[in-house]
């Protein structure tokens, strides 16, 4: 029930929320309304969650501009790309709310920012950056869990790249080396 999720998920964008938790709540709101359908409605969520938290925004356009089925334009998708390779995500403070869904992505937006970059870029058509934001997620820094987040990026971000030089063959086994235990 996509129209009961947006309907509880509203009232959470209240001025009286946390900047953090009002972010979440327009950004998840930017998802709710992708998965209806509703791409402007999808924008002005993720125009609202801009204003309060900029990176948060940025990382949702960055990975629905990955997505094969978002209807943007090639220079829509180079826009976000652009948008990315500003970022300085490595001075991205961390996000202090007690809640889990709030802090699932500290430590981790430099790593967010090379995959993200190269999903576009494998999008763009453009194989050579997508290889060599898939190697500087490898290379960045954190400890062993945010590492192997990382390379587990990497390896999806790489076979991604395979399935779109036609090595779909490549691609699998490359998804099959990328493992991650998440624990919540």
């Amino acid at each position: 029930n996509l129209a009961g999720a947006v309907a509880l998920a509203q009232p959470v964008t209240a001025e009286t929320r946390s900047d953090e938790v009002c972010a979440l709540a327009h950004v998840s709101l930017a998802y709710l309304e992708v998965a209806r359908g509703h791409w402007g409605a999808s924008r002005e969520e993720l125009a609202r969650a801009a204003r309060v938290d900029p990176a948060w925004a940025l990382e949702a356009r960055g990975h629905l501009a990955t997505m094969p089925f978002t209807p943007w334009s090639p220079d829509e998708l180079r826009e976000v790309r652009d948008e990315l390779v500003r970022w300085r995500a490595a001075d991205q403070p961390r996000r202090t709310h007690p809640s889990l869904f709030v802090r699932a992505h500290n430590g981790l937006y430099a790593h967010i920012r090379a995959y993200l970059l190269s999903l576009l870029s494998v999008r763009l058509g453009e194989h050579t950056s997508a290889d060599r934001y898939a190697s500087e997620l490898d290379q960045l820094p954190g400890s062993p869990y945010i590492r192997s987040v990382g390379h587990a990026l990497s390896e999806h971000a790489r076979a991604e790249l395979a399935t779109a030089r036609g090595e779909a063959a490549e691609g699998l086994d490359t998804l099959g080396r990328a493992e991650v235990e998440v624990g919540y």
